[in-house]
């Protein structure tokens, strides 16, 4: 009965799996690839959100990131996930110059 489930978070896996081997090489690009793909298949996966986020952020696309960021923020249930996006989400602002929001995220970080 509960196989389907099981077998589509297995293939949710090892997508997020192949995404983190690219990431380790430096090719950031088909790491994003491979964390779509995942968030494609679930899209409440945030582990894959957060990658994908990290990889974005690798690219130089820090508006994409600071949203891939605030969906975990706003989908996590995991307290320290949620801080990680939030300062990550920081970092994407400061980059694009918008200080304040910037602020508010580091703050919500802590």
């Amino acid at each position: 009965m509960f196989l389907p489930f099981t077998m589509k978070a297995q293939k949710v896996n090892t997508l997020v799996s192949k995404g983190n081997e690219f990431y380790k090489t430096g090719d950031f690009k088909m790491a994003q690839a491979e964390y779509e793909k995942a968030i494609q298949k679930d899209q409440k996966n945030t582990t894959a959100q957060f990658n994908a986020g990290n990889a974005l952020q690798k690219q130089g696309n820090f508006a994409d990131a600071s949203k891939m960021f605030q969906s975990v923020v706003e989908n996590s249930t995991d307290a320290s996930l949620q801080s990680k996006s939030s300062y990550n989400k920081g970092v994407a602002e400061v980059k694009q110059k918008q200080l304040q929001e910037a602020v508010n995220s580091f703050k919500e970080s802590l």
